[in-house]
């Protein structure tokens, strides 16, 4: 699997599409992303989820934000 580095301070957008089934990852400030493509079944719930490697790593959630 691919990805991008995260760092304090970064800003990671998510964005969701239910029609075609993946999953954006976009640092903001930033040309960088990664697509997640996945296959659902109707009904499925899905959960977001992050994973930490260090013992202080923390995600903050900061709602909805257009731009």
């Amino acid at each position: 699997m691919n990805s991008f580095n995260y760092y304090v301070g970064d800003v990671i957008i998510l964005e969701y599409d239910p029609n075609e089934s993946k999953v954006v990852f976009k640092k903001k400030g930033t040309e960088e992303s990664h697509t997640i493509e996945f296959e659902a079944k109707e009904d499925d719930e899905l959960y977001l989820c992050g994973l930490f490697y260090y013992n202080n790593d923390e995600i903050e959630y900061t709602g909805y934000d257009e731009e």
